[in-house]
């Protein structure tokens, strides 16, 4: 007969697989180019994130903005074609010194998504950096 220690104990271990089982279901941030917090000497061609699985093209894209709110990106965020874990978007050409924010969203392929924002500078250090 199971005691309620024994019973509780069950009960937590389970509770403690099923949690992490979800956690690792999603693509988490793991790097990307430029890195967060960066001072860059001359503004990048593109932004690119790689993620911990691969990603859906539905609901996966990267967003940069200027410190007054406008896109400083493309709009052609797409994953990379020889690695489904990356995921980048082309930026304006001319883009000046200043702070810029890059917000990102993913979906990963067994559906599960995550969002997150880090900021990057050219020319100065970005003003404050957010973890991805």
């Amino acid at each position: 007969m199971l005691t309620s220690r024994t019973l509780g104990l069950a009960l937590s271990m389970v509770l403690l697989f099923s949690t992490t089982s979800e956690v690792l279901g999603h693509a988490h941030f793991d790097q990307s180019d430029p890195a967060p917090g960066t001072e860059l000497v001359a503004a990048p061609g593109a932004v690119t994130i790689w993620f911990t699985e691969e990603l859906q093209a539905q609901d996966s894209w990267i967003r940069v903005f200027a410190s007054d709110g406008t896109r400083a990106d493309l709009d052609d965020s797409r994953i990379l074609s020889d690695d489904e874990k990356g995921l980048t978007v082309s930026l304006r050409p001319g883009l000046g010194r200043g702070t810029y924010s890059v917000s990102w969203q993913n979906l990963a392929k067994d559906g599960d998504g995550l969002t997150g924002s880090f900021r990057f500078g050219i020319g100065e250090v970005p003003a404050t950096t957010d973890a991805p």
